[in-house]
């Protein structure tokens, strides 16, 4: 479509005509569109473009009429395999009955970003699952410069852009205005949205519907703004399950936020917010009035709040390093969990975990007495509905997040 556009234009430059280009007319409009359903629409452009083009030979209408039949075929089959796909999620989530403790990780999406599903962290990967069945959804945050939090991974949108050449895709989240993600269109011809976009849907499909909200490290910024808008949304804050990161500090800060807003002493004159903390909440455009009207209110019944580990010596996610196998390691996770008063961790899978006389299964149904757990996998591990309901029936972990692969349902 792009190509068609520009050779109009180009041939419209040639011709010294002047006004305004096809380009300028449909672009934004198109890229707008979602691609994998708006078939008709597109068929409705393309037949514009066609009229608008100079006369061509017989061998050049040949070459673009097979051109289009092989669009709208694609076109077809996109639309096809994506409604295939969510026929074969929502049959298999109802044939497999108990996935309480299964989490949609990033909602129920392609992990190589494909359109047969979902784009990540759309509302439509958070939809499907929610209605197929699936209660836990995960995601992740991000904080705009104006203070939004929005739903994104990376650290910025240039892996899930519908544009490459779109500025706005290259730049940081955090550089970001609201209304630069507004005209930032993904893959799927959707914006960004923003949380409470996703938890006005949660709130619409039914109580089942809950996230797990995922801070990435380093992302001190947001914490303030996320208990100050869950506080003042409290009819949205029962959606929220559990909110998680690799960093500790920030698991910390959190917990203190919560604590500190329950007895009424954030933002208020002579209270601990720190300079960070009030320069992030006036970017945020919270002041400290607005903070000392919560001082009174019902105290907030927070989600659980885990810290991420990994078993990677390496920490290629910048996480604490903690091997379940080792008691010395348990017992300073447990410290470390106990100190900082949150709720518990989200480990990484290991595979002795399933071996049930190993030091490992036996140290992880210890830690599922006392905490709140959850898994998290890589892609190498075994992603089955069989190793899920071992986890969540023998040791109690309470969340296990799934990419769901199309063998997840077969085991």
């Amino acid at each position: 479509m792009r190509k068609l556009l520009r050779k109009y234009d180009k041939r419209l430059s040639h011709c010294n005509k002047e006004g305004k280009t096809l380009s300028e007319e449909l672009l934004t409009f198109l890229y707008s569109s979602n691609f994998g359903l708006g078939i008709y629409s597109i068929e409705v452009h393309m037949e514009m473009l066609r009229a608008r083009l100079e006369p061509l030979n017989d061998e050049e209408e040949a070459t673009h009429e097979a051109m289009y039949e092989k669009s709208k075929s694609e076109l077809n089959v996109q639309a096809m395999n994506a409604g295939e796909e969510l026929q074969w999620f929502r049959e298999s989530v109802a044939a497999a009955g108990d996935v309480e403790a299964i989490v949609a990780h990033r909602g129920f999406h392609d992990i190589d970003d494909g359109v047969a599903r979902p784009i990540e962290n759309t509302l439509a990967s958070f939809e499907y699952a929610w209605t197929a069945g699936v209660p836990l959804c995960e995601c992740d945050v991000g904080l705009t410069k104006d203070g939004r939090i929005v739903l994104a991974h990376d650290v910025d949108f240039s892996r899930l852009t519908l544009i490459d050449e779109h500025v706005a895709s290259h730049k940081a989240v955090n550089d970001l205005t609201f209304s630069e993600l507004m005209a930032l269109p993904l893959k799927s011809g959707t914006r960004p949205p923003l949380l409470t976009d996703v938890l006005r849907s949660a709130q619409a499909i039914g109580e089942h519907a809950k996230l797990v909200i995922e801070i990435k490290p380093g992302n001190l910024e947001i914490v303030e703004p996320l208990v100050y808008m869950l506080s003042r949304r409290q009819d949205l804050l029962r959606h929220i399950a559990v909110v998680m990161s690799f960093d500790l500090f920030i698991m910390k800060r959190l917990s203190d936020c919560v604590q500190l807003l329950n007895i009424g002493q954030l933002g208020t004159q002579g209270s601990r917010m720190s300079f960070h903390t009030s320069r992030t909440f006036s970017k945020a455009g919270i002041n400290r009035q607005s903070m000392g009207s919560l001082r009174n209110s019902v105290p907030i019944h927070m989600p659980k709040l885990l810290l991420i580990t990994e078993s990677n010596p390496k920490r290629p996610h910048k996480g604490l390093f903690f091997d379940i196998g080792s008691m010395d390691a348990c017992e300073n996770l447990e410290t470390a969990v106990d100190e900082s008063g949150i709720d518990g961790i989200y480990l990484q899978y290991q595979p002795q975990m399933l071996e049930g006389k190993d030091d490992t299964a036996i140290h992880l149904r210890t830690l599922c007495a006392h905490y709140d757990v959850g898994i998290w996998m890589l892609r190498t591990d075994p992603d089955t509905i069989s190793v899920c309901r071992r986890l969540s029936r023998e040791a109690q972990v309470k969340y296990i997040n799934s990419d769901f692969p199309r063998s997840f349902f077969d085991s």
